[in-house]
C-alpha cells in the first residue's frame, strides 16, 4: 500500500463526511443506550452497597445505635467493612435520611435516577467549561460513558461515585469562573461524603485558589460538626481508628490502588478487609510507591501544553485519574468520579489536539478495559478468594490501575501545544481535509 493515506481506504473515507459521522454516532449511541438500559434493569434490585451498607448504617444512625467501633479481621476474602460496623462518614449517613423512610424499591429507583442525573450534569458542566460540543461529539461522549466499566459498576453496586463526579465537575467549573464560594461548597460536600475528594485540594492550592480551598475545608468541617452535634454519629470517637484500620488496604483483586498491587505480590493471602497490618518494611515500600506516583502526577500536570480553559480540565482529569491509585484501597467504581475525563478526551480528539498515536492509544485503553477487565478478574480469582500466585494473573487483576496510569500518560504527553485558547475552525482546518 506504500504511503497510501488512511483516508483513501473505502469505509474510512466515509468518516470524512460530517453527516455520515453524525449518523454513525447516532447508531452507536442507540446501541449504547440499549446496553445501558439493561445495566439499569440489572442494577435495580441489586445495589448491594446501597441496600446492605448505606441504608442500614443510616437507619442505625437515626435510631441512635452505636455506629463506629473497631472492625474484626475476617477470613481471607471476607469483608467486615460496612457489615460489622459503619465506615461511612457521619455527614454521608445524615444525608441518607430520605432513603431511611421510603421503601426499598422507591429508594433504589430514586438512587438510580440520581446517578443518571449526576452523569448528565457532570457532562454538561464539563462542556460548559471546555466549550460547546458538536452533536456528534456529544453522542460519542455519552456512548463511551454508557459502556464504561467504572460507571456500570457504580450503578450496579449502588455507589456514590457518579454523584461525586458531578460535584467535582461543578467545583472545577466554579473555580474556572472565579466563583470561589460555590466551588468550595461543592468540593466540601464531596469531601464530607467520602473524604477522598479532599485529596484534590493540593491542585487548587497550586492554582492559587486559596479561597475555594478555605470554603471547601470549612464546608466539610461544618457538615461533620452538624452531623455529630445532631447525635447521628454515635461512637464517632472510634471513627478515626476505623479509618486507620482501612489504611492498610487489602490484597483483594477488587483493590486497584498501588498498595493493592504491591500486596497481591508480597502478601497475596491478605484478602480480607480490613487486614492484619503489614510489616513496617512493606508499609515503607507502599509509601515509597505512593510518593513516586505523586511525583509522576506532578510531572504530568506540569507537562500539559494546551491553553486554558482546556488546560485546567485536562490537568484536573489527570488528578482524578491518579488520586485513586494513591488510596489504600480503590475499587473500580471509584474511577466513576472521573466522568469528566471522557468528554475531555473526546473534545481533544475531535479538535485534533491529540497526536494520532495518543488518540489510538486512548481508544485501545478503553477497549482493553471494556473487554478484558471482567475476564481477567475472573481468571485471577477462579477457585480462590484471592489472585493465584502466578504473577501474570496478579497483574491482570490490576487492569483498571494500569489503564488509569496509561490514560494519564497519553493525555499529558499526547496533546499538541497551542498558544491560544480552545481551537476554532482555523486551528483544525489543516487537518480536516
Amino acid at each position: 500500500m506504500g504511503r497510501m493515506q488512511m483516508s483513501s481506504i473505502p469505509g474510512v473515507r466515509a468518516f470524512g463526511d460530517r453527516r455520515f459521522r453524525r449518523t454513525a454516532a447516532m447508531v452507536v449511541c442507540a446501541g449504547a443506550t440499549a446496553h445501558f438500559l439493561l445495566v439499569l434493569l440489572a442494577s435495580f434490585g441489586n445495589m448491594p452497597d446501597l441496600r446492605e451498607v448505606f441504608i442500614p448504617s443510616a437507619r442505625a444512625a437515626y435510631g441512635g445505635l452505636l455506629l463506629y467501633h473497631p472492625l474484626p479481621i475476617g477470613a481471607p476474602g471476607h469483608f467486615t467493612v460496612g457489615t460489622s460496623g459503619a465506615v461511612d462518614t457521619p455527614p454521608f449517613l445524615l444525608m441518607m435520611w430520605p432513603w431511611t423512610v421510603v421503601g426499598d424499591n422507591p429508594g433504589q429507583l430514586a438512587w438510580e435516577a440520581l446517578q443518571v442525573l449526576a452523569v448528565v450534569v457532570a457532562v454538561g458542566l464539563t462542556y460548559a467549561g471546555i466549550g460547546r460540543p458538536t452533536s456528534t461529539e456529544l453522542l460519542v461522549a455519552f456512548s463511551l460513558l454508557m459502556f464504561l466499566g467504572p460507571v456500570r459498576d457504580s450503578f450496579q453496586d449502588g455507589q456514590v461515585s457518579t454523584i461525586l463526579g458531578a460535584l467535582m465537575a461543578g467545583a472545577l467549573l466554579a473555580h474556572q469562573k472565579g466563583k470561589h464560594l460555590a466551588g468550595g461548597v461543592l468540593l466540601g460536600i464531596a469531601g464530607a461524603l467520602k473524604l477522598t475528594p479532599l485529596l484534590t485540594l493540593p491542585y487548587f492550592i497550586w492554582k492559587r485558589d486559596l479561597r475555594l480551598c478555605a470554603w471547601a475545608t470549612g464546608t466539610s468541617v461544618a457538615l461533620f460538626v452538624v452531623s455529630i452535634g445532631s447525635g447521628r454519629a454515635n461512637g464517632f470517637a472510634a471513627f478515626p481508628g476505623v479509618i486507620s484500620q482501612l489504611s492498610a488496604g487489602t490484597a483483594a483483586a477488587q483493590n486497584q490502588s498501588l498498595s493493592g498491587l504491591i500486596l497481591r505480590f508480597v502478601l497475596p493471602g491478605r484478602t480480607s478487609f480490613p487486614i492484619v497490618p503489614p510489616p513496617l518494611d512493606l508499609r515503607l515500600l507502599m509509601v515509597t510507591g505512593q510518593v513516586v506516583m505523586v511525583g509522576l502526577l506532578v510531572w504530568l500536570v506540569g507537562r500539559v501544553v494546551v491553553a486554558d480553559p482546556l488546560r485546567s480540565w485536562l490537568q484536573f482529569s489527570l488528578v482524578l485519574l491518579l488520586v485513586p491509585t494513591l488510596q489504600p484501597f480503590a475499587w473500580p467504581h471509584h474511577w466513576a468520579w472521573a466522568v469528566l475525563v471522557v468528554p475531555v478526551c473526546v473534545h481533544l480528539a475531535s479538535r485534533r489536539l491529540l497526536h494520532p498515536a495518543a488518540a489510538y492509544g486512548l481508544l485501545a485503553a478503553y477497549l482493553a478495559l471494556t473487554i478484558f477487565e471482567f475476564p481477567l478478574y475472573t481468571a485471577a480469582t477462579a477457585g480462590a478468594t484471592h489472585p493465584q500466585l502466578d504473577p501474570l494473573l496478579a497483574l491482570g487483576a490490576s487492569l483498571p490501575l494500569f489503564t488509569a496510569v496509561a490514560v494519564a500518560l497519553l493525555l499529558a504527553l499526547g496533546t499538541r501545544p497551542l498558544t491560544g485558547g480552545t481551537p476554532g475552525a482555523a486551528d483544525v482546518a489543516p487537518r480536516a481535509a
